[in-house]
């Protein structure tokens, strides 16, 4: 049996990959357990910094298949796409991976892989990406972060303005809403997506950590709660040998190696 999610370990760096591309990456109960079991593997290695989410074939995700996924998404009796003690690829039933996600969109993004989009950190799209919302066009509305993120990355009209419709919309419009932040030609995308992992993984661990998790706080605690975590984060990296280094480096004029120390 194919297998729908491969994974790969580059030094630090691990890729996930979807892994159906005579379906367009559509998203079946088998493939959201293995998305989730990749990006719990990538959370609880220490070793693994950074994470490059892509996709096999000419298009990263044709969305849900609706009728595969409906009984678990919409019962509670359902069979759980998230597996008992495993993370939420998508931060709803769970909380984020606490490490960067990178993802790389070519082709069709549609519905669940457009909310991928929204929580990741950085997402690099292909020139031929195609973007749309389409759930409301099926009955339904968007239940992984489509309501609750877009309207932080892109102002809520311009949110509304695609969730409302179900409208496509291109790589250049996804930028100008701040959803994906560089775009490139579709053989150039997991390269560039890599060595953008690969410059994020070169930083202090520690302070990449603490970014994200004052990051965050706004975003779900709002301004007070990140402000509020600033200082105990600092006092907690000042012990750190990565920190050191990094004192050192700067008197020296050297590139520092961090060790997540």
């Amino acid at each position: 049996m194919t297998q729908l999610v491969l994974t790969e370990r580059r030094d630090d760096v691990f890729l996930i990959s979807l892994n159906r591309p005579e379906k367009r990456n559509a998203m079946n109960p088998e493939m959201l357990v293995g998305l989730s079991r990749a990006y719990t593997e990538f959370e609880q290695d220490r070793s693994l910094r950074v994470a490059v989410l892509h996709a096999q074939g000419d298009h990263f995700c044709g969305g849900l298949e609706f009728d595969a996924c409906a009984e678990s998404l919409m019962s509670p009796t359902g069979e759980p796409l998230v597996p008992a003690g495993c993370v939420d690829p998508w931060g709803i039933k769970t909380p984020r991976v606490s490490k960067p996600v990178i993802m790389a969109a070519q082709g069709y993004c549609l519905t669940a892989a457009l909310e991928l989009c929204l929580a990741s950190e950085i997402v690099i799209a292909a020139d031929n990406a195609q973007f749309a919302q389409l759930e409301i066009s099926r009955g339904a509305y968007p239940v992984g972060g489509g309501t609750t993120r877009w309207q932080l990355a892109s102002g809520y009209q311009n949110s509304m303005r695609y969730l409302l419709t179900g409208d496509f919309f291109g790589a250049e419009e996804a930028r100008r809403m701040g959803i994906v932040q560089d775009i490139v030609a579709p053989e150039e995308l997991l390269d560039y997506a890599i060595a953008m992992a690969q410059k994020v993984a070169a930083q202090a661990p520690f302070g990449v950590r603490a970014t994200l998790k004052t990051a965050r706080a706004v975003q779900d605690h709002g301004q007070q709660a990140a402000a509020d975590l600033l200082y105990p984060l600092l006092y907690a990296m000042y012990q750190t040998e990565d920190l050191q280094a990094g004192i050192a480096s700067f008197k020296d004029r050297e590139r520092p190696v961090f060790h997540d120390k």
